[in-house]
C-alpha cells in the first residue's frame, strides 16, 4: 500500500469539484429544535 501524502489526501477530497465524500439530504423539514429531536 503506498503511503498517504498530503497531496493525495487533498486530491481525494476534491473529487468532482465537490468537497467531502458524502452528502446527507433530509427528507423532512428540520427548521426547529423540536424537528431535530424527533
Amino acid at each position: 500500500m503506498p503511503p498517504i501524502t498530503k497531496e493525495s489526501a487533498l486530491e481525494y477530497h476534491k473529487l468532482n469539484g465537490v468537497p467531502g465524500k458524502i452528502s446527507i439530504i433530509p427528507s423532512k423539514p428540520l427548521d426547529t429544535q423540536t424537528d431535530l429531536g424527533l
